[in-house]
C-alpha cells in the first residue's frame, strides 16, 4: 500500500466503500503512516462539515427554470451538431479531390525529377568533353603493340602522328 494510493482514495475510505480485501492492508498502513492519517482525517472532517451545513431552501421556480434552460441548451447543441454534419458531408468530396490533386502533382513532380536524372542527354553530362581529346602525350611512352597502337579517335581516323 502506497501513500499516494491512500490519499487518492481517501474519500472512499471515509465513506466505507472500499472492497473488504483492501481494508485490512489499508488499516495497517494508516496506523503506521502519519501522512495518511492526517489525509484521511481531513477528508472525514470535510464530510462532517458538509453533513452539518444547512441546505438552502430553493424557490418554487428553480426546478422548472433549470429544466427549461437545459432543454434550450440541448436544442441548441442538436442544431449545431446537425449543421456540422451537413458541412462535413459537403466537405468530404472536396477534401478527397484536394488530396487526389496534391497526390497527382507530387507524382508528376517526382516523376519529372526522376526522368531528368535517368534520361539526361549525354551532351548535358559534364564529364564528357565537347571536343575530342588526343591522349598522345600519355600514350607515347608505351611500348609498341600495346594500348597506344589500338588508340583510335571517334571520327575513325588514327591518332595524328601514327601510321597504318
Amino acid at each position: 500500500m502506497h501513500c499516494t494510493w491512500v490519499q487518492r482514495h481517501a474519500m472512499a475510505i471515509c465513506e466505507g466503500t472500499l472492497p473488504e480485501a483492501e481494508k485490512s492492508e489499508l488499516e495497517t498502513h494508516i496506523r503506521n503512516c502519519t501522512r495518511c492519517q492526517s489525509a484521511v482525517a481531513r477528508v472525514a472532517e470535510l464530510l462532517d462539515e458538509m453533513d452539518s451545513a444547512e441546505t438552502p431552501e430553493l424557490s418554487a421556480r428553480f426546478w422548472p427554470e433549470l429544466h427549461r434552460r437545459l432543454q434550450a441548451h440541448d436544442a441548441a447543441r442538436a442544431v449545431a451538431g446537425k449543421q456540422w454534419v451537413s458541412w462535413r458531408k459537403r466537405l468530404q468530396p472536396v477534401l478527397a479531390c484536394v488530396c487526389l490533386l496534391v497526390g497527382m502533382l507530387a507524382g508528376i513532380h517526382l516523376g519529372n525529377a526522376y526522368a531528368r536524372r535517368v534520361f539526361m542527354p549525354v551532351t548535358e553530362i559534364s564529364a564528357v568533353p565537347k571536343e575530342p581529346v588526343f591522349y598522345s602525350e600519355i600514350l607515347e611512352g608505351l611500348p609498341p603493340g600495346s594500348l597506344s597502337g589500338l588508340y583510335i579517335l571517334d571520327s575513325g581516323n588514327e591518332e595524328p602522328g601514327r601510321s597504318k
